[in-house]
């Protein structure tokens, strides 16, 4: 019964993840554009867009006059972006991301940054319609050029997530521009040059990933003043005892580890099968999970399912994109 008491008790020695830590650097400071500009979609969200015909939301051809009206509305929120598209991109970084690395971080302005990418595209398919090809293949490339600029912004693997899909939006939105009638070759050609440049850099996911083991770690080691419980996650409350914090951050950090190797390597087929690994790895953690088998670190395995269970899969989609 003792040896049972202690085996519950004693953790394991917490790894060193000095090799794993992200290097933040300053960019433009604080109040730096892309801070400004998450402030200020905050303050002007786009609304509405939930309310609108479905044949609207997939951008359907007849439908141009209804986003047009709806773009025109939105005038705050795209006076935002272009305040943010005439600053240094070079010096955009996330929020308070270096202080505030852990799961109940509010990133709802992320989402908001989306939508405002949504009435970019509908503004392009506008502009198509009514003959404008040049303005729309430079919004379509103002899209795309943000989106880039903010996978390099130093964020959090939701943050690199959201900015790939801003980039690939304002590629769809370029495509649906330069599909029309009207478009000569000389905006063909701009339109190539204009995509010159943009690129998917593998350390800039890397940078997410270390992220990721940051947030992790710091979440693990204060669960409590998090407000985070056992049945939030579907356990009963009193397995929070079966939990071996250090146990659970090495775990983590050491699922990760190979990707983030690979991914400094810029090692494709490195990871590609650390990928591989990963999912396996998620699928073993979660057997136990989905069912009552109790150990001495039950509620840290279902930590560890639910956060890489929730990510993986993204981060799947994150490579997928990268290659």
């Amino acid at each position: 019964m003792l040896l049972g008491a202690v085996l519950i008790v004693v953790d394991d020695p917490l790894e060193d993840d000095a090799n794993l830590r992200p290097h933040f650097t300053p960019g433009g400071g604080k109040n730096n554009a892309l801070a400004v500009f998450v402030q200020d979609i905050q303050a002007h969200p786009v609304e509405g867009y939930d309310k609108l015909p479905k044949e609207v939301k997939e951008k359907r051809p007849g439908t141009e006059a209804i986003m047009r009206a709806f773009v025109n509305k939105e005038a705050e929120a795209l006076k935002a972006f272009d305040k943010l598209m005439a600053s240094n991109s070079s010096e955009w970084r996330w929020p308070d991301i270096e202080q505030n690395l852990k799961i109940t971080a509010d990133h709802s302005y992320i989402s908001k940054s989306l939508m405002l990418a949504t009435v970019k595209d509908m503004e392009v398919r506008a502009l198509t319609h009514e003959g404008k090809h040049q303005e729309a293949v430079r919004q379509s490339l103002r899209v795309a050029r943000c989106g880039s600029a903010m996978l390099h912004s130093e964020g959090e693997l939701i943050h690199w997530l959201i900015a790939a899909k801003i980039w690939r939006s304002g590629e769809a939105a370029l495509e649906s521009a330069l599909s029309g009638t009207g478009v000569t070759p000389e905006l063909l050609r701009d339109a190539q040059e204009g995509l010159t440049g943009l690129e998917l850099r593998t350390s800039d996911l890397g940078f997410a990933y270390r992220a990721e083991v940051v947030g992790f770690r710091h979440t693990i080691l204060n669960l409590q003043s998090l407000g985070i419980s056992p049945s939030q996650i579907g356990l009963r409350n009193w397995e929070s005892v079966l939990l071996k914090p250090h146990r659970t951050i090495n775990a983590y950090q050491n699922a990760l580890k190979p990707t983030i190797r690979a991914l400094d390597q810029v090692n494709w087929a490195m990871i590609r099968e650390s990928s591989t690994k990963l999912r396996a790895l998620v699928f073993e953690w979660d057997e136990p999970a989905k069912g009552f088998q109790l150990s001495a670190n039950t509620y840290g395995t279902k930590l560890l399912s639910v956060s890489l269970g929730m990510s993986e899969p993204s981060a799947t989609k994150a490579l997928a994109t990268t290659a």
